[in-house]
Order: structure tokens, then sequence, then C-alpha cells
């Protein structure tokens, strides 16, 4: 999946929250830190990059990056594309004991680097803000050299794993999940680079939605998949009231054409909570909001653009990681309806370059590629309460 430096997301139909904002004393932090940064640069072009290692709230590391790109763009610095820009800015916010750490580091062309620290005092964490509220646990499913687009659990004792290649059920034995069947998966066009894929499991059956492609099995036993050419919106959610999107099949986003009827921005990733059928949507353009009418446009946010809906201790959350590029590890954060993080990380072994939804929304997939092996491994994200 595309990872996005900043991400800008936008809400639909969703009320505003009481989320923490930044403290009034970090608004001095980032005058200080565009001085620092500005006397390395100059009035160049800069991209910025946000990485969130502290127990940071969403709403205040919006509130801290808006606030920086402001005084920069004061300073005659102006905030670029990384493609368009003389200087890579990377901050990544921190914590120790005592103090909030921001690190600036600034990399010019030919790579070389110079780094400026500065702290601001932490204040005590709200019990509401806490960062525990729940644990999150990962149960790996499957592990393989080919890249995994969707794992779904049929039951507790049957997986389905969709992959570029085949589409492949398990079956849950003592020692681990066990290959029952596969069938390759054979679509009439070239696919894109950067492939993506869906799922849609029913009790006597199943779909895959590829790009430009929809592949079906009347039955799990045999597994027999026929693929056809077909612009069908994938599946969103299931059920009663279920939502489809149709999917740009030469690109990795949705087009933000949504079934039943409504249009919003594109997108690469959504999330929704329960019946009153509000959602998030991982926006693919910063700023972009939905249909006219719907709420304002939200800040940035310390996530990546795939985000999912997760149910846990009867709360409807939001599943997201951080990562900003495919050569560092990953960890995913359940956070509140008012972007609040309620979990502490969970952590994986690469970037996490897929993340589904189940349908009754009580786990999530999450698919990271092993840095060191190279590997794509399938987990199960779900949510304990903590007593």
């Amino acid at each position: 999946m595309h990872k996005i430096a900043a991400m800008f997301l936008f809400a639909a139909m969703l009320p505003a929250g009481s989320a923490q904002q930044a403290p009034p004393e970090w608004a001095g932090v980032a005058q200080q830190l565009t001085r620092r940064v500005v006397g390395i640069t100059g009035q160049s072009p800069v991209s910025l990059t946000f990485e969130n290692l502290a127990r940071v709230s969403p709403q205040a590391l919006a509130d801290f990056s808006n606030a920086l790109m402001e005084q920069l763009r004061l300073a005659g610095a102006r905030p670029s594309t990384r493609a368009g820009a003389a200087y890579d800015v990377r901050v990544t916010i921190s914590e120790n004991a005592r103090e909030t750490v921001f690190a600036a580091e600034t990399a010019d062309a030919k790579g070389e680097v110079q780094v400026a620290l500065l702290t601001a005092p932490r204040k005590p964490v709200s019990n509401s803000a806490a960062t525990t509220v729940l644990l999150l646990q990962k149960a790996l499913l499957v592990r393989q050299e080919l890249p995994v687009l969707d794992a779904q659990m049929l039951n507790p004792q049957t997986l389905v794993v969709l992959d570029q290649d085949r589409i492949t059920t398990y079956g849950r034995q003592p020692s681990g999940w066990e290959s029952i069947a596969s069938a390759e998966v054979t679509p009439h066009h070239s696919m894109p680079r950067d492939l993506r894929g869906r799922l849609a499991i029913r009790p006597d059956g199943l779909e895959a939605y590829l790009p430009g492609t929809v592949c079906s099995s009347a039955s799990l036993a045999p597994l027999t998949v026929t693929c056809r050419d077909s612009d069908d919106p994938w599946a969103l959610t299931s059920g009663s009231g279920a939502v489809s999107a149709f999917y740009n099949a030469a690109r990795n986003f949705f087009t933000g054409v949504l079934v039943p009827g409504e249009r919003v921005a594109p997108f690469y990733s959504a999330a929704v909570f329960g019946e009153r059928s509000q959602w998030v949507f991982a926006a693919v353009k910063r700023g972009e909001c939905p249909a006219e009418g719907s709420s304002s446009c939200a800040g940035a946010h310390p996530w990546g653009s795939g985000i999912q809906a997760l149910r846990a201790c009867g709360a409807d959350l939001i599943l997201a990681g951080g990562a900003e590029d495919y050569g560092r590890p990953d960890a995913l954060r359940a956070y509140s309806e008012a972007r609040e993080p309620v979990s502490d990380p969970v952590e994986f072994s690469g970037p996490v370059v897929e993340l589904w939804s189940a349908p009754d929304r009580n786990s999530v997939t999450a698919v990271a590629r092993n840095l060191q092996t190279g590997n794509y491994e399938a987990y199960s994200i779900t949510a304990a309460c903590h007593e």
C-alpha cells in the first residue's frame, strides 16, 4: 500500500470530539525549531515528514505540524513535496520521564544530515487519554514469499488467503494452519505494480476483488475459481446497510464513488463506526473533504494510508499505523472516534502494507513485509479490555 509521510484525513458525518490539543508552549517549540531548520535550509523548498513515538494525540500532532508549517512559510521556507524539495526535514516527537523531545533531522541532496533537538515539559496524561485502555493482540495467520493481499476467517477453523497468484483455504490443526485447497487467480489483463485485493467470503463461496477483475468460487470445497473483467465496486462493509466503493484499477486507491450512491473524495481506505454509519476516510489528496455539506477536513495525523475499524470492549475504534516508507518497521495503534490513542502500539518486523477489517469488525487483518526475510506475514489483530 502506498505510504504517505504526513497523512491527511477527512471525516463524514463524524461529530466533533474532545481531542487533546497541543500544549500552548509547543507554539514556542515550533518557532524555535523553525529558526534552527531555516538556519540550515535558508528559503529553499523543504519536504516535511512527521513521526509520533510519544503518547501524543493525533490532534496535538496536527496542531504542532500545522504550526510548524506555518512558521516555515513565514520564514520564507516553502513546504514542498519530496520530489521538489532541496531539503528533507524529518520531525520526530518522542518522550522521556519528564519531557517531550522534538528532533528535526534536516538532510540535503547529498544525504548530509544535521539534527536539531528541543524539549518541552511533559504534562500528566488524563485517564480519558490513557494509552493502555485496550491491549492489542496479534496472531500469525500465514507467512509466505508472495505478497498477501487479504486473509479472512470463514469460521474459527477455516482461513481463506488471497495473494497475487492464488486463493488458498487453510484448516486449523494442532500444529497450525494447513493448506486444504488452492486455485490460481487468472486475470485477463496485466495488474498494476502496487497490487491490492479484497476478499468477500460467504458460507457457500467467495469473491475476490482485484483491479479491474472479480474472481469467484461457488464453493469452498472444492475450490474452483473463475475470473472475469469487471469494474464492480469492492465491498467495504457487509450485512445490512452494506457499502461498496469503486476502485481505480490503474492506481491503488478508491475513486470516491460509493454504493449506495454517494460521492466523496478519492481515498485509500476507510473506517466505519457502529449503526450510525459514521465514516473516516484516508484521503488521497491533502485537505480534500467529503461531499458538500459534510464536516470540515481534519488536520495531519500520524497515520499511514491504511486505517480500518475495530470493535472492542463495546466501542468502535480506528486501527492505524504510522510508517512513512517501506524501509522501516511499522506499529499499529487503536484510536477512539475522537482520535485519542487508547492502546499501546503493537509492533511488526517491517512495514504494514495492507489492512482489512473482518465483516463483523471484531478483528482486522494486517499484512506486514518482514524486512529481514522479505516474507509477507498476515496477522489477525484483536483487542482485549484491561480489567
